[in-house]
């Protein structure tokens, strides 16, 4: 063989191997991607046996005879379309704790959390109601997940000193712990660590103490990127954290909200929802100017004086919900203060009676169309209906609320177009006269009406049905109907509440 031909030959060679390592290597891809790791089907068969021991119910689709090895296609689960490993695992009411307690008495799933180590992929991890199970017992002790990005343990009854296993969730964007029964103060010590939180839900538990301590404990970062926990005092020199969803509502704190200085690296945030605790005092600027604040709910608590804005307001441009309901505000409001504000979907200022709302500005078309607005209990401007420039600019509205405002003018039936959104509509305790006739235009959307306690007369429509087929809740008490109950409204599916 010349030199040549060797040459040749060792070029055939070196290719033929070549292929055989590619192809090798595209097998050992194409069966990552469609197949299942051992290890982490291994764990999810053994969180199935723990399921059947409790008298659990384990998905139908996990490991049902030899054609169902992939457990990338196994409900509750999903893979990563890169690496082929466990991503995501949805196990929120996966165990029925009540059909099982009901039926076997103290019974409940037993599982430990270290399991979850045989999915180093892991990102989302939802845990929610699945009490009473041993998470409630032992804790999330042994957790190590580097990657995971979303736990959510709402609705499962635990205490707050579950919440120290999480340290090491290093990479944790959004932890959900609401609807639980943890108490004491906020315990944001214990998540020092997780500097890439974004949103933390801690609502519905039985946290007491002030908004200033939580917020001084937060994770967050100086300059130079390392960690600062504890009461660090805040300056300009620290970096906002990465905190955008706070979410406090339904416990039991209390007090003034902290300054701005101490709001001052919460720069990052979207969304602030502190209602149904016991915050006093007066809302400051500075909440309505945090240059990313979307959504702002301060409903259900005592704050006292005027709402901050007035036509000098510097208000955030990326606001699109507001509520203010049921506190002791006072002062005015009017809506032309709102109008730079073009991205704002829904207001709810309702239960303060001191609050004087314009909403009717002569010549004027917001620059916003809202979906939620509710007045109800506040002095608002009585000619809303009878002379409805505002609200004949909204067209997207999904929920009207301006009941017990001894509201003057006919019915308004101009609400019932035909690209009417409308779904929950309150019209009640005012003094509103006309008809419920005519009404040309099905309301498919719309599945309450509430009129109680007004002036309006006349007959139903025969074609009730016809008209609101997807009510759920109609409640026409104490008006000025007379005639026949139309037999059409024994058609509509859903209701539940009827009120004649």
């Amino acid at each position: 063989m010349s030199a040549g031909e060797d040459g040749v030959y060792f070029r055939m060679r070196f290719f033929f191997f070549f292929f055989l390592v590619a192809l090798c290597l595209l097998d050992s891809n194409i069966s990552t991607s469609h197949g299942c790791f051992v290890e982490e089907r291994t764990a999810l068969m053994d969180i199935g046996s723990s399921l059947t021991r409790s008298n659990g119910t384990v998905p139908p689709s996990w490991g049902r005879g030899d054609d169902d090895d992939d457990c990338c296609l196994w409900e509750r689960v999903k893979c990563s379309n890169i690496t082929g490993r466990v991503s995501h695992l949805y196990f929120s009411n996966l165990y029925d704790s009540l059909e099982v307690l009901n039926a076997h008495g103290d019974s409940f799933w037993r599982f430990n959390t270290t399991i979850f180590s045989s999915f180093p992929e892991l990102q989302f991890l939802d845990l929610s109601s699945i009490y009473p199970s041993s998470l409630n017992i032992d804790g999330l002790v042994g957790l190590k997940l580097p990657k995971l990005q979303h736990l959510n343990l709402s609705y499962n009854w635990l205490q707050e000193s579950i919440l120290a296993d999480l340290g090491e969730l290093v990479s944790l964007e959004v932890l959900d712990a609401s609807s639980n029964a943890m108490s004491g103060v906020v315990p944001t010590a214990v998540l020092k660590n997780l500097t890439n939180l974004k949103e933390l839900n801690l609502s519905a538990n039985g946290f007491s103490g002030s908004l200033l301590g939580s917020l001084l404990e937060l994770p967050h970062l100086d300059p130079s990127g390392s960690s600062l926990a504890g009461r660090t005092p805040i300056n300009s020199s620290l970096e906002p954290v990465s905190l955008q969803v706070l979410n406090l509502n339904n416990n039991r704190m209390s007090g003034a909200l902290p300054t701005e200085r101490a709001f001052g690296y919460l720069r990052n945030l979207r969304e602030l929802h502190l209602s149904s605790n016991n915050f006093t005092g007066n809302i400051s600027t500075f909440l309505l100017s945090l240059p990313h604040i979307e959504r702002l709910d301060l409903s259900g608590n005592t704050f006292e004086g005027p709402i901050p804005i007035s036509p000098s307001s510097n208000l955030s441009l990326s606001l699109k919900g507001l509520r203010f309901s049921q506190n002791n505000l006072s002062g005015k409001l009017s809506f032309f203060w709102l109008r730079n504000l073009t991205k704002l979907e829904e207001i709810n200022l309702s239960g303060n009676i001191n609050l004087a709302v314009d909403v009717n500005i002569p010549g004027w078309v917001p620059p916003f169309q809202l979906k939620q607005l509710a007045l109800s209990g506040c002095g608002l401007d009585k000619g809303i209906i009878a002379e409805p420039q505002f609200l004949r600019t909204q067209h997207h509205l999904k929920e009207l609320d301006l009941s017990n405002n001894n509201l003057s003018g006919r019915m308004p039936n101009w609400l019932f177009t035909k690209e009417a959104t409308l779904v929950n509509l309150n019209l009640g305790n005012n003094s509103l006269t006309g008809s419920l006739s005519p009404i040309w235009h099905p309301q498919t959307a719309l599945q309450s009406i509430v009129i109680s306690t007004n002036r309006i007369a006349g007959k139903l429509p025969a074609n009730f049905s016809a008209i609101f087929p997807s009510l759920s809740t109609l409640d026409l008490s104490d008006n000025n109907f007379y005639g026949e109950i139309p037999m059409s409204l024994c058609s509509i599916k859903h209701m539940k509440d009827l009120s004649l």
